[in-house]
């Protein structure tokens, strides 16, 4: 089958997944909208300037690849609430078995500081949430069980949770240092996102009804019509493509005088040069360099 279409826009000159993120934040990325970018390539690239480029009330998520991962990435899904979500996957994301929203909501549990709460019944919720009980909780989705004391380390969190009974009552959630075992700040909930399920039936697509999908280079074999509300992006010009016209920054490597000709040109060409220094030494250095030059252009540190 041919995957261009009328009813898909198409578009060019998007050389790196840097240029194709900007792109898709300065013009495919509208408020309260969720877009879906698919691509082959690795979107290590694309991820990074995503969160550079999205505007400042926009979410970036990128699919993961293990299963505590996607629950987490779920659990972000379904708790976004509002202003524009820009989710990036590989192709072989579309076809990946997920659970139902609504199993999944269900399934999940929050235990707050000062529930009335039998220890057991939260081993029992554990062990149906699909968690393995070890003798420390030091990976997403363990958890250890000693006198009064339940470890737990949830999905969504960073650092494991302890949780102190004093007889039927949730007493204290600290966080805790996961290769010390000191605890550290106190918390008021410990949020339990389901990790198993006896059946998988959804997909992505289930969960992003009204989304925006963007194909990077998908393949002759390519399904694009299921997906009405979609573009496609190209490496090589089409007829029924829209060139983008960003092109690859040249590899300067330290050449200052190779830098000012770029600047210059582009200058030239009526275009505002901003050269951005990830840090403050960096910006030294090349303020530095270019004082000798006079190319009126800005330099800003990323903050």
């Amino acid at each position: 089958m041919t995957i261009s279409s009328s009813l898909h826009s198409r578009y060019y000159g998007l050389p790196n997944g840097a240029a194709q993120a900007y792109f898709v934040c300065t013009h495919l990325l509208h408020p309260n909208q969720t877009v879906l970018f698919v691509s082959a390539q690795d979107l290590d690239d694309f991820d990074h300037a995503a969160q550079e480029f999205a505007p400042t009330n926009a979410q970036t998520l990128a699919f993961p690849g293990t299963d505590t991962g996607q629950m987490r990435f779920l659990h972000q899904l379904l708790t976004h609430e509002q202003g524009p979500l820009l989710i990036s996957a590989p192709y072989e994301v579309l076809s990946t078995p997920l659970p139902d929203r609504e199993d999944f909501m269900v399934r999940t549990h929050v235990f707050h500081r000062g529930d009335t709460l039998h220890r057991q019944d939260v081993l029992d919720i554990l062990e149906r949430a699909g968690y393995t009980r070890d003798d420390y909780a030091e990976t997403p989705g363990q958890y250890a069980a000693r006198g009064s004391v339940v470890d737990v380390f949830c999905l969504h969190r960073d650092e494991p949770l302890r949780l102190y009974f004093a007889g039927n009552r949730l007493d204290t959630i600290s966080a805790f240092d996961v290769d010390t075992h000191h605890t550290q700040q106190a918390v008021d909930e410990a949020l339990i996102l389901p990790l198993t399920f006896s059946e998988k039936p959804c997909t992505l697509a289930d969960f992003l009804p009204k989304a925006y999908y963007i194909f990077d280079e998908p393949d002759s074999l390519f399904e694009i019509s299921a997906y009405p509300n979609a573009c496609l992006f190209s490496r090589l010009p089409a007829a029924d493509a829209t060139d983008c016209n960003l092109r690859a920054n040249l590899a300067f490597n330290a050449n200052t005088n190779l830098l000012v000709q770029e600047v210059t040109r582009l200058r030239n060409q009526h275009i505002q040069v901003h050269i951005t220094c990830l840090n403050r030494g960096e910006l030294d250095r090349i303020t530095d360099l270019l004082d000798s030059f006079p190319l009126f252009i800005q330099v800003s540190h990323v903050l």
